[in-house]
């Protein structure tokens, strides 16, 4: 049974290496990195112009689900963290102010049996990376200083069961 697990741990992993060094996926990487979203988005990431907020979901989904896959031990974090830490912590930098607009603007408008999560996973993969780099650098595996060195507020973490709603 371990071997069939690995196969297809084996299997997602390559599909995510693929698809986070694909054209498409670098081009909406680089754009966000480029020209973060800015000024007062009211209306969360539906403030955001084209192409920016096609942009910015395709990025964070592809984070909010690859911290899916590791929150539920589908794929092991080190596997993820050793690859793509740096990336996706420049992300969340990046997209930081439309994530925190987004999340006010569903706190302000969704109803209250309504969910207003959004991107716990792409989070806590984040707050992970941001653990491991400051682990990896008190050990002095690391001199300069990285993205994933300037902290990101816990507080903003939503509890478990929160987290597993749909956005």
């Amino acid at each position: 049974m371990e071997l069939v697990g690995n196969a297809n741990e084996i299997q997602v992993v390559a599909d995510i290496f693929r698809d986070v060094r694909s054209r498409e996926f670098r081009e909406k990487l680089d754009a966000i990195l480029r020209c973060p979203p800015d000024g007062r988005l009211e209306r969360g990431f539906e403030s955001l112009d084209e192409p920016s907020r096609e942009n910015a979901y395709a990025v964070s989904y592809f984070f909010e689900d690859l911290g899916v896959l590791v929150s539920n031990d589908l794929i092991r974090r080190e596997i993820v963290l050793t690859t793509v830490s740096s990336i996706l912590t420049r992300a969340w930098h990046a997209l930081r102010p439309a994530i925190d607009a987004e999340r006010d603007f569903r706190h302000r408008t969704y109803a209250k049996d309504v969910s207003p999560t959004f991107l716990p996973h792409f989070e806590a993969l984040v707050l992970m990376a941001v653990a491991r780099q400051s682990t990896a650098t008190r050990r002095g595996r690391s001199a300069r200083p990285t993205a994933a060195e300037t902290p990101v507020e816990p507080s903003t973490l939503q509890s478990n069961e929160a987290a597993n709603a749909p956005n």
